[in-house]
Protein backbone atom coordinates (compact mmCIF):
# COMPACT_ATOMS: atom_id res chain seq x y z
CA UNK A 1 0.00 0.00 0.00
CA UNK A 2 2.89 2.33 0.73
CA UNK A 3 4.20 1.77 -2.57
CA UNK A 4 0.63 2.45 -4.29
CA UNK A 5 -0.11 5.68 -2.84
CA UNK A 6 2.93 7.36 -3.99
CA UNK A 7 2.15 6.06 -7.53
CA UNK A 8 -1.30 7.47 -7.10
CA UNK A 9 -0.28 10.96 -6.60
CA UNK A 10 2.42 10.96 -9.10
CA UNK A 11 0.05 10.02 -11.55
CA UNK A 12 -2.49 12.37 -10.01
CA UNK A 13 0.07 14.94 -10.55
CA UNK A 14 1.07 13.94 -14.07
CA UNK A 15 -2.50 13.93 -15.10
CA UNK A 16 -3.27 17.52 -13.77
CA UNK A 17 0.01 19.08 -15.06
CA UNK A 18 -1.03 17.75 -18.33
CA UNK A 19 -4.74 18.81 -18.15
CA UNK A 20 -3.37 22.03 -17.19
CA UNK A 21 -1.01 22.67 -19.92
CA UNK A 22 -3.43 20.93 -22.78
CA UNK A 23 -6.51 23.31 -22.17
CA UNK A 24 -4.98 25.92 -23.07
CA UNK A 25 -2.91 24.65 -26.36
CA UNK A 26 -6.87 23.31 -27.21
CA UNK A 27 -8.28 26.05 -26.51
CA UNK A 28 -6.10 27.77 -28.71
CA UNK A 29 -6.58 25.24 -31.17
CA UNK A 30 -9.72 26.09 -31.35
CA UNK A 31 -10.01 29.58 -32.27
CA UNK A 32 -11.02 29.75 -35.84
CA UNK A 33 -7.82 31.07 -38.14
CA UNK A 34 -10.49 33.50 -39.38
CA UNK A 35 -10.67 34.88 -36.02
CA UNK A 36 -6.88 35.55 -36.15
CA UNK A 37 -7.07 36.87 -39.93
CA UNK A 38 -9.66 39.26 -38.58
CA UNK A 39 -7.99 40.44 -35.55
CA UNK A 40 -4.38 40.45 -36.77
CA UNK A 41 -4.45 40.90 -40.52
CA UNK A 42 -4.47 39.31 -43.43
CA UNK A 43 -1.10 40.40 -44.68
CA UNK A 44 0.68 39.84 -41.28
CA UNK A 45 -0.67 36.38 -41.05
CA UNK A 46 -0.16 35.10 -44.49
CA UNK A 47 3.54 36.75 -45.03
CA UNK A 48 6.72 35.85 -43.88
CA UNK A 49 8.38 38.93 -43.25
CA UNK A 50 11.68 37.22 -42.46
CA UNK A 51 11.82 36.25 -45.86
CA UNK A 52 9.67 39.23 -48.05
CA UNK A 53 11.87 41.83 -46.22
CA UNK A 54 15.41 40.20 -47.21
CA UNK A 55 13.99 40.48 -50.80
CA UNK A 56 12.64 43.97 -50.56
CA UNK A 57 15.99 45.01 -49.21
CA UNK A 58 18.13 43.10 -51.93
CA UNK A 59 19.36 46.14 -54.24
CA UNK A 60 20.12 45.53 -58.36
CA UNK A 61 24.06 46.00 -57.46
CA UNK A 62 23.32 43.11 -55.18
CA UNK A 63 21.56 41.06 -57.30
CA UNK A 64 24.28 41.56 -60.09
CA UNK A 65 27.24 39.77 -57.46
CA UNK A 66 25.06 37.02 -56.64
CA UNK A 67 25.57 33.43 -57.92
CA UNK A 68 22.84 31.79 -59.94
CA UNK A 69 22.87 29.38 -56.47
CA UNK A 70 22.41 32.22 -54.60
CA UNK A 71 19.41 33.44 -56.49
CA UNK A 72 17.86 30.05 -56.66
CA UNK A 73 17.76 30.09 -52.57
CA UNK A 74 15.95 33.04 -52.55
CA UNK A 75 13.36 32.19 -54.57
CA UNK A 76 14.71 33.42 -57.75
CA UNK A 77 14.31 31.20 -60.87
CA UNK A 78 17.12 31.81 -63.27
CA UNK A 79 15.61 30.78 -66.36
CA UNK A 80 13.93 34.24 -65.96
CA UNK A 81 17.66 35.97 -66.50
CA UNK A 82 16.07 37.07 -69.93
CA UNK A 83 15.45 40.58 -71.70
CA UNK A 84 12.57 41.07 -74.34
CA UNK A 85 15.06 43.85 -76.41
CA UNK A 86 11.92 45.39 -78.42
CA UNK A 87 11.40 47.81 -75.35
CA UNK A 88 14.81 49.40 -75.77
CA UNK A 89 12.35 50.89 -78.77
CA UNK A 90 11.39 54.04 -78.75
CA UNK A 91 8.29 53.28 -80.21
CA UNK A 92 7.12 50.66 -77.98
CA UNK A 93 3.76 50.08 -77.19
CA UNK A 94 3.37 49.43 -73.25
CA UNK A 95 0.04 50.00 -73.49
CA UNK A 96 -0.14 46.97 -75.75
CA UNK A 97 1.96 44.64 -73.97
CA UNK A 98 -0.65 45.16 -70.93
CA UNK A 99 -3.66 44.47 -72.74
CA UNK A 100 -1.39 41.29 -74.21
CA UNK A 101 -0.65 40.30 -70.51
CA UNK A 102 -3.96 37.56 -70.56
CA UNK A 103 -2.90 34.11 -69.76
CA UNK A 104 -6.11 32.33 -71.70
CA UNK A 105 -5.40 34.78 -74.75
CA UNK A 106 -0.88 34.27 -75.03
CA UNK A 107 0.25 31.59 -77.13
CA UNK A 108 1.56 28.25 -75.55
CA UNK A 109 5.09 29.32 -75.56
CA UNK A 110 3.87 32.82 -73.82
CA UNK A 111 1.73 31.54 -71.65
CA UNK A 112 4.74 29.07 -70.21
CA UNK A 113 6.93 32.11 -69.57
CA UNK A 114 4.24 33.68 -67.81
CA UNK A 115 3.67 31.25 -65.75
CA UNK A 116 7.19 30.90 -65.02
CA UNK A 117 6.84 34.37 -63.87
CA UNK A 118 4.36 34.02 -61.78
CA UNK A 119 6.05 30.61 -59.82
CA UNK A 120 8.90 33.37 -58.79
CA UNK A 121 6.36 36.16 -57.89
CA UNK A 122 4.90 33.66 -55.62
CA UNK A 123 7.81 32.24 -54.57
CA UNK A 124 9.55 36.02 -53.49
CA UNK A 125 6.56 37.64 -51.93
CA UNK A 126 7.11 35.74 -48.97
CA UNK A 127 3.69 33.95 -48.47
CA UNK A 128 3.26 30.90 -46.16
CA UNK A 129 1.70 29.59 -48.83
CA UNK A 130 3.23 30.03 -52.21
CA UNK A 131 0.87 27.98 -54.45
CA UNK A 132 -2.27 29.57 -53.11
CA UNK A 133 -0.32 33.10 -53.85
CA UNK A 134 0.30 31.71 -57.30
CA UNK A 135 -3.13 30.75 -57.76
CA UNK A 136 -4.25 34.25 -56.82
CA UNK A 137 -1.85 35.78 -59.51
CA UNK A 138 -2.92 32.87 -62.13
CA UNK A 139 -6.42 34.50 -61.46
CA UNK A 140 -5.75 37.84 -61.74
CA UNK A 141 -3.90 37.47 -64.83
CA UNK A 142 -6.58 35.14 -66.37
CA UNK A 143 -9.17 36.62 -69.09
CA UNK A 144 -11.56 33.31 -68.28
CA UNK A 145 -11.42 34.27 -64.89
CA UNK A 146 -14.36 35.62 -62.90
CA UNK A 147 -11.74 37.37 -61.01
CA UNK A 148 -10.25 38.72 -63.90
CA UNK A 149 -8.18 42.42 -63.65
CA UNK A 150 -10.23 42.67 -60.40
CA UNK A 151 -7.72 43.22 -57.04
CA UNK A 152 -10.63 43.39 -53.93
CA UNK A 153 -12.14 39.93 -55.54
CA UNK A 154 -8.79 38.07 -56.15
CA UNK A 155 -7.42 39.04 -52.21
CA UNK A 156 -10.84 38.01 -51.16
CA UNK A 157 -10.65 34.87 -52.47
CA UNK A 158 -6.79 34.47 -51.73
CA UNK A 159 -7.82 34.86 -47.85
CA UNK A 160 -10.66 32.43 -48.11
CA UNK A 161 -8.62 29.79 -49.60
CA UNK A 162 -5.72 30.47 -47.29
CA UNK A 163 -8.40 30.40 -44.17
CA UNK A 164 -10.01 27.24 -45.64
CA UNK A 165 -6.87 25.34 -46.02
CA UNK A 166 -5.40 25.63 -42.50
CA UNK A 167 -8.73 25.00 -40.68
CA UNK A 168 -9.20 21.80 -42.64
CA UNK A 169 -5.70 20.50 -41.72
CA UNK A 170 -6.20 18.21 -38.31
CA UNK A 171 -2.70 19.67 -37.10
CA UNK A 172 -3.69 23.22 -37.06
CA UNK A 173 -3.71 23.11 -33.50
CA UNK A 174 -0.21 21.99 -33.03
CA UNK A 175 1.42 24.53 -35.09
CA UNK A 176 -1.04 27.35 -32.46
CA UNK A 177 0.77 25.63 -29.64
CA UNK A 178 3.80 26.01 -31.17
CA UNK A 179 3.70 29.48 -31.71
CA UNK A 180 1.87 29.84 -27.95
CA UNK A 181 5.53 27.89 -26.31
CA UNK A 182 7.59 29.82 -28.73
CA UNK A 183 6.34 33.03 -28.52
CA UNK A 184 5.38 33.61 -32.48
CA UNK A 185 5.65 37.10 -33.06
CA UNK A 186 1.91 36.70 -35.32
CA UNK A 187 0.20 35.62 -32.37
CA UNK A 188 1.20 38.56 -30.11
CA UNK A 189 1.17 41.39 -33.50
CA UNK A 190 -0.81 44.03 -32.35
CA UNK A 191 -3.78 45.07 -34.78
CA UNK A 192 -2.64 47.78 -37.13
CA UNK A 193 -4.98 50.92 -37.88
CA UNK A 194 -6.05 50.80 -41.76
CA UNK A 195 -8.89 52.10 -43.73
CA UNK A 196 -12.07 50.94 -44.22
CA UNK A 197 -10.86 50.14 -47.75
CA UNK A 198 -7.44 48.88 -48.35
CA UNK A 199 -5.27 46.76 -50.47
CA UNK A 200 -2.47 44.25 -49.16
CA UNK A 201 0.84 45.88 -49.78
CA UNK A 202 2.84 43.00 -50.22
CA UNK A 203 -0.25 41.39 -52.93
CA UNK A 204 -0.53 44.12 -54.61
CA UNK A 205 3.23 44.52 -54.85
CA UNK A 206 3.43 41.05 -56.37
CA UNK A 207 0.61 42.21 -58.92
CA UNK A 208 3.23 44.77 -60.20
CA UNK A 209 6.07 42.53 -60.33
CA UNK A 210 4.47 40.13 -62.42
CA UNK A 211 3.29 42.70 -65.07
CA UNK A 212 6.94 44.75 -64.92
CA UNK A 213 8.48 40.92 -65.29
CA UNK A 214 5.84 39.88 -68.32
CA UNK A 215 6.62 43.61 -69.72
CA UNK A 216 10.61 43.54 -69.99
CA UNK A 217 10.45 39.91 -71.09
CA UNK A 218 12.32 38.86 -67.86
CA UNK A 219 12.45 39.14 -64.18
CA UNK A 220 15.00 41.56 -62.09
CA UNK A 221 17.59 40.79 -64.72
CA UNK A 222 15.52 42.91 -67.08
CA UNK A 223 15.19 45.68 -65.23
CA UNK A 224 19.45 45.44 -64.97
CA UNK A 225 19.58 45.25 -68.33
CA UNK A 226 17.03 47.81 -69.08
CA UNK A 227 19.21 50.50 -66.83
CA UNK A 228 22.36 49.23 -68.51
CA UNK A 229 21.28 49.85 -71.80
CA UNK A 230 19.01 53.05 -71.44
CA UNK A 231 20.02 54.62 -68.36
CA UNK A 232 18.42 54.74 -64.58
CA UNK A 233 15.80 57.75 -66.28
CA UNK A 234 14.81 56.44 -69.00
CA UNK A 235 14.32 52.72 -67.23
CA UNK A 236 11.93 54.56 -64.48
CA UNK A 237 10.31 55.62 -67.26
CA UNK A 238 9.53 52.92 -68.83
CA UNK A 239 9.11 50.71 -65.91
CA UNK A 240 6.43 53.57 -64.50
CA UNK A 241 4.37 53.31 -68.02
CA UNK A 242 3.98 49.53 -67.75
CA UNK A 243 3.06 50.11 -64.29
CA UNK A 244 0.42 52.97 -64.62
CA UNK A 245 -1.39 51.15 -67.99
CA UNK A 246 -1.30 47.90 -65.31
CA UNK A 247 -3.12 50.34 -63.09
CA UNK A 248 -5.59 51.62 -65.44
CA UNK A 249 -7.13 48.15 -66.18
CA UNK A 250 -8.22 48.22 -62.58
CA UNK A 251 -11.22 49.54 -60.95
CA UNK A 252 -11.40 53.06 -60.12
CA UNK A 253 -11.18 52.87 -56.37
CA UNK A 254 -7.68 50.55 -57.13
CA UNK A 255 -6.79 52.84 -59.50
CA UNK A 256 -7.57 55.72 -56.52
CA UNK A 257 -5.53 53.96 -53.96
CA UNK A 258 -2.61 53.16 -55.84
CA UNK A 259 -2.26 56.99 -57.51
CA UNK A 260 0.51 58.13 -59.24
CA UNK A 261 3.36 56.19 -59.36
CA UNK A 262 5.87 58.31 -60.88
CA UNK A 263 7.61 58.98 -57.91
CA UNK A 264 6.88 55.73 -56.50
CA UNK A 265 9.16 54.03 -59.45
CA UNK A 266 11.93 56.93 -59.20
CA UNK A 267 12.51 55.33 -55.18
CA UNK A 268 12.16 51.89 -56.23
CA UNK A 269 14.49 51.78 -59.42
CA UNK A 270 17.44 51.13 -57.11
CA UNK A 271 15.42 47.63 -55.60
CA UNK A 272 15.45 44.09 -57.20
CA UNK A 273 11.66 43.94 -55.57
CA UNK A 274 10.64 46.90 -57.60
CA UNK A 275 7.00 46.15 -57.21
CA UNK A 276 6.84 45.87 -53.27
CA UNK A 277 9.52 49.11 -53.33
CA UNK A 278 6.64 50.71 -55.16
CA UNK A 279 4.00 49.80 -52.62
CA UNK A 280 6.21 50.39 -49.70
CA UNK A 281 6.54 53.98 -50.62
CA UNK A 282 3.03 54.26 -51.32
CA UNK A 283 2.12 53.15 -47.92
CA UNK A 284 4.82 55.91 -46.41
CA UNK A 285 2.53 58.23 -47.51
CA UNK A 286 -0.83 57.43 -47.49
CA UNK A 287 -4.07 57.56 -45.06
CA UNK A 288 -2.42 55.48 -42.11
CA UNK A 289 1.63 55.43 -43.20
CA UNK A 290 3.26 52.31 -42.93
CA UNK A 291 0.79 50.15 -41.48
CA UNK A 292 1.36 47.00 -44.39
CA UNK A 293 -1.65 48.67 -46.42
CA UNK A 294 -2.32 50.64 -49.32
CA UNK A 295 -5.25 52.58 -47.83
CA UNK A 296 -8.59 54.54 -49.40
CA UNK A 297 -11.12 55.59 -46.97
Amino acid sequence: MKRIIPRILLTSAFVLMFTSITEPLLSLASTPISHEVEQEGFEEVFFDDEISDVIEELTLEEFEKMTDEELEELGFITELNTFNEDVLADDFDFEAAIDNMDLSKMSPKEEEFALLVIEQEANLSGAEDPELMEDALIDFYDGDSENYNDLDAVEEELIENYIEKIESEEVAWLSKAKNIIFGSDKVYAAKKKKAKYALGRKFVGAIINTAIAIGLGGGTYAVVQLIKKKGKKAAAQAITRLAEHRIKRLSKRNQRIVGSLGHAVNFAIAYSDIGNAITRYIDSRDKYPNNGWLDGW
